[in-house]
């Protein structure tokens, strides 16, 4: 059995959880921790800053499953490989 396919798999999960980190890095840079409170447009402020919460929570899930998904995903491959070259190395020729 040909185990590569799903190394190229791995790879295109491992590609996903990279580009969600860095869409994530990105949507933090338009969250403002100081609160505008004295400001007129403060009601706007607010919600922007609630939409960008509510983003980030749902980047942080997908992020975090995606990431044990990977781990677990690559444990088993590497698995499968080291299980593969035993039974290749202690076939009789």
């Amino acid at each position: 059995m040909n185990l590569y396919p799903f190394a190229i798999g791995w790879v295109a999960l491992l590609i996903v959880v990279l580009v969600l980190a860095f869409y994530r890095s990105r949507l933090a840079r338009e969250e403002d921790d100081i609160p505008h409170i004295s400001e007129p447009e403060a009601e706007v402020y607010a919600s922007r800053q609630i939409a960008i919460a509510r983003k980030l929570e749902k980047v942080e899930f997908w992020g975090k499953l995606l990431t044990v998904l990977l781990i677990l995903y690559g444990l088993a491959l590497a698995v499968a490989f080291s299980y593969r070259a035993w039974v290749e190395s202690s076939r009789i020729s």
